[in-house]
């Protein structure tokens, strides 16, 4: 027989990936539904951060491919989460001028598929669906 101490789990390799996962994901699930966390997204970076130091804690306790393959995985979660929080999200177009949703439409025209000029004031006192599309892709 010999001496060895017996190997002790290493939780924090797959405990740091599913926090950090876990704050990206309910990011979009979540905090989305509620301006004061989607606008900053304070909570899910918290989450996501707690996630990598776990992940690191989890490297310096025993660098095997578990542990390594979370770290990266944690780090890449807190990578997309402050790419689209920080970069994408501030360059979504403003909103000033935008008609407000129930609000009267105001009267504008615009060209059909033969080129004629139809204007919003033709349809008065008729039931009428229009759609519009946002066309920032």
């Amino acid at each position: 027989m010999t001496d060895r101490a017996p190997r002790t789990r290493n939780h924090l390799a797959w405990l740091g990936p599913l926090v950090s996962v876990v704050g990206l994901v309910s990011y979009f699930v979540v905090s989305a539904k509620f301006p004061f966390l989607r606008d900053t997204a304070w909570l899910n970076l918290l989450l996501v951060a707690a996630g990598v130091v776990l992940s690191i804690q989890a490297i310096r306790r025993r660098r095997s491919l578990p542990a390594v393959g979370g770290g990266v995985l944690a780090v890449a979660c807190a990578a997309l989460l402050a790419g689209y929080v920080f970069v994408l999200s501030k360059q979504l177009p403003n909103t000033e001028g935008v008609v407000a949703v129930g609000a009267e439409a105001p009267a504008f025209s615009l060209a059909d598929h033969t080129g004629a000029k139809i204007g919003l004031d033709d349809f008065a006192g008729q039931t009428l669906v229009m759609v519009f599309y946002r066309g920032f892709w």
